[in-house]
């Protein structure tokens, strides 16, 4: 059996196929190709090649594949074709969802075809058939015409290695309030494994950090974003039917899907240096994982990517090379059980602390201006005081209660639920210091509603802290 992309012409077709065929989806009847071309000078290309039960993708003129068909007559004597014999395609299927020339080209797929039967290889078939995510529905309708199935491409593992840039600037250094150490073991980590989380309490900064390092090694257009809730599904995420407007259901791409089509057309260009695609998921333990990844926790895995396998809707799929996910996990919500282990082994950790751990309260004077022999937690601590305008004594004062209460907090909860300093970013108006007034909205607001979950059982505790908090910016 043998593919072939014929191109088809509507007004040359109507007169065949009469009244009842008024556009493309209408096609439910044999249609004839007469061997040679109109001036009878010569066959059309490929008509002493063709076979009967051979497989036709039909590609309309200013539209793209809007069908697949069949042969089921070839002239019996091919080596001696006369004036008037024909070919007949009979229809297997139209598509719902017509393959645009849009489409076509940006999967590179040739779309230049003349009038005749044009030889397509079984990759591009492959390749054709997936994309408008049909295989199923195919080889179903296939069966009912005693005709061989579409044979999924067997798993294979891409070959050619190419060299992905992957740098970061001198801003991300700049604009995160963390030590270079620690950037730079993030940048490593999501360079090696592919698959890092960054985990931990509210308000430090996780979110930022991931968009920050983002913008950095790629493009913004190089990059999506999507956030995990406990409806999110695979449906969702990968792919999956959905119901449409003729009370049928669509095979519809999920956001993941998408990202590795765009990744993969990334990395299969003739450029030896392709750029990363960075793919965020924000709440990543707020969803089912198991659920919504389903057999993608193997294809995520650094030494699987590139492996294409069959998935659940008989579509071809595989996470390009070049594809890097960054996950946020926030360490305080106690409404979540642990994190599935299985993708907990496919993921590299990173705790990120608040940028006023490790500071010691003793001279709270010399915060904002750290001598030279400073290490550089307190130089990073200096430059979020100086650029958040926190550093007024009632900025400094407000901070040190912090500290202490992240100290209770450690004690009493865990580590995974002090306050980050997120709280008191982008607080300024104009430059000027942070007044007093936002920064005791700030305590009254933000703070205490977190402490009042945090000890929801201890009332006395809550109000001791609110009080002291308080008293800082009198």
């Amino acid at each position: 059996m043998a593919y072939w992309i014929l191109s088809a012409d509507f007004k040359k077709w109507k007169p065949e196929l009469g009244d009842s065929f008024n556009k493309w989806s209408d096609w439910n009847k044999p249609i004839n190709y007469n061997c040679f071309i109109s001036s009878k000078t010569r066959l059309k290309g490929n008509a002493a090649n063709l076979n009967k039960n051979d497989i036709v993708l039909i590609h309309a003129k200013r539209n793209g594949i809007i069908g697949i068909g069949y042969i089921s007559y070839v002239p019996i004597d091919k080596e001696n074709i006369q004036e008037n014999d024909y070919i007949t395609v009979e229809p297997i299927m139209v598509l719902e969802n017509i393959l645009t020339i849009d489409e076509l080209t940006k999967n590179n797929l040739t779309t230049g075809y003349q009038n005749s039967f044009t030889s397509c290889d079984e990759a591009k078939f492959n390749k054709i058939i997936d994309l408008a995510s049909i295989r199923s529905t195919l080889n179903t309708r296939l069966k009912k015409l005693g005709l061989n199935f579409i044979n999924s491409p067997k798993p294979n593992i891409i070959s050619k290695e190419k060299i992905i840039n992957f740098s970061i600037n001198q801003d991300v250094f700049d604009s995160l309030y963390l030590p270079k150490s620690i950037i730079n073991k993030i940048v490593d980590l999501l360079k090696r494994k592919k698959n890092i989380i960054l985990q931990g309490p509210p308000g430090v900064g996780k979110t930022y950090i991931a968009k920050k390092i983002a913008e950095s090694i790629t493009d913004t257009s190089n990059s999506d974003f999507v956030q995990f809730h406990q409806n999110y599904s695979y449906e969702d995420f990968v792919i999956g039917y959905k119901p449409n407007e003729k009370g049928g259901f669509d095979l519809i791409k999920g956001k993941f899907y998408l990202a590795c089509l765009e990744a993969d057309k990334m990395y299969n260009t003739n450029n030896k240096q392709v750029n990363p695609y960075v793919f965020t998921i924000d709440e990543i333990n707020r969803g089912n994982i198991s659920k919504i990844f389903g057999e993608l926790l193997m294809l995520i895995e650094n030494n699987y990517r590139g492996h294409t396998i069959s998935l659940a809707s008989n579509t071809q799929f595989s996470v390009p090379k070049n594809l890097y996910i960054i996950g946020m996990m926030n360490t305080a919500d106690r409404s979540l059980a642990m994190i599935d282990y299985a993708l907990r082994r496919r993921f590299s950790f990173i705790s990120i602390p608040p940028v006023f751990e490790g500071i010691k309260d003793d001279d709270i004077t010399s915060w904002g201006s750290p001598d030279s022999s400073a290490d550089e937690t307190k130089r990073v601590f200096a430059h979020f005081l100086n650029k958040e305008k926190l550093n007024t004594e009632y900025g400094k004062s407000l901070i040190k209660v912090v500290i202490d209460l992240n100290r209770e907090i450690e004690d009493k909860l865990g580590k995974g639920f002090i306050i980050g300093h997120s709280y008191f970013c982008n607080l300024s108006i104009d430059d000027n210091d942070i007044t007093k007034e936002c920064l005791r909205d700030v305590i009254e607001y933000d703070i205490v509603p977190l402490l009042e979950e945090y000890w929801f059982d201890d009332t006395d505790m809550v109000k001791k802290w609110k009080e002291t908090l308080f008293a800082a910016v009198q």
